[in-house]
C-alpha cells in the first residue's frame, strides 16, 4: 500500500483495491484448492496495475521486518547466550524420564 501511494495513487482507492483483490484471492482458494491469485489479481485491477512491474520487490517479505534481524540478534546476545554461559555444565547433559 505504500508503495502505491509512493507512486501517487489514492491510499483509499488502493486500500479498497487491496481488500477486494486479497478477499478474492482467498475465496478463490477456499472453493477451487489453487494456487494463490493475488499477484495477478492485483496485476490485473486499474488502480493497482501499476505497481504489477514491482510486485516481486513489493511483496518481498524480507523488505517489512524492521529491526527484527538486529532485535533478535541483540536478545540473543543479551539474554540467551548468558543464560547458556552460566549453564553450560548442563549442555550435552542426557537424562532419561520413566513413566
Amino acid at each position: 500500500m505504500m508503495a502505491a501511494v509512493r507512486q501517487g495513487l489514492d491510499r483509499q482507492d488502493v486500500h479498497e483495491s487491496l481488500r477486494r483483490a486479497s478477499h478474492a484471492a482467498a475465496q478463490a482458494m477456499k472453493e477451487g484448492g489453487v494456487p494463490n491469485p493475488l499477484r495477478e489479481l492485483i496485476a490485473k485491477d486499474p488502480v493497482l496495475g501499476p505497481l504489477a512491474p514491482r510486485l516481486d520487490e513489493v511483496l518481498d517479505g524480507s523488505r517489512h521486518v524492521g529491526r527484527a534481524p538486529e532485535q533478535v540478534l541483540e536478545f540473543v546476545s543479551g539474554e540467551v547466550d548468558p543464560l547458556l554461559d552460566r549453564h553450560c555444565d548442563l549442555l550435552g547433559a542426557k537424562s532419561e524420564v520413566r513413566v
